[in-house]
């Protein structure tokens, strides 16, 4: 993936959280959500939740218990490239307000 690639698409997704209490104590789940009309161009987010998984991507959403439930626009954060190629070969994520 090049950088080029990043400035051209658009991530927009959905934050929700949901709390309840049950008989074996008191849950809070987060959950992102795609809003596919809002995207635009190569879904990173989606790529790599499908290629390494969300338990190795989720780590990586550098403010996500900090974002309030709301619209956000998930950017790259971070970004480190090959030394010998240029190319991206690794990054983080950040929410912004959409």
């Amino acid at each position: 993936m090049n950088q080029e690639t990043l400035d051209v698409s658009r991530c927009v997704v959905r934050v929700t959280t949901t709390t309840w209490a049950d008989k074996r104590g008191l849950h809070q789940k987060k959950s992102l959500l795609f809003l596919r009309r809002q995207c635009e161009g190569f879904n990173v987010l989606e790529e790599d939740v499908s290629v390494i998984g969300a338990e190795d991507v989720l780590p990586r959403i550098l403010n996500l218990d900090k974002c309030e439930d709301g619209i956000y626009k998930v950017v790259t954060c971070n970004i480190s490239r090959d030394y010998e190629t240029g190319y991206v070969d690794d990054y983080d994520y950040r929410l912004e307000k959409f």
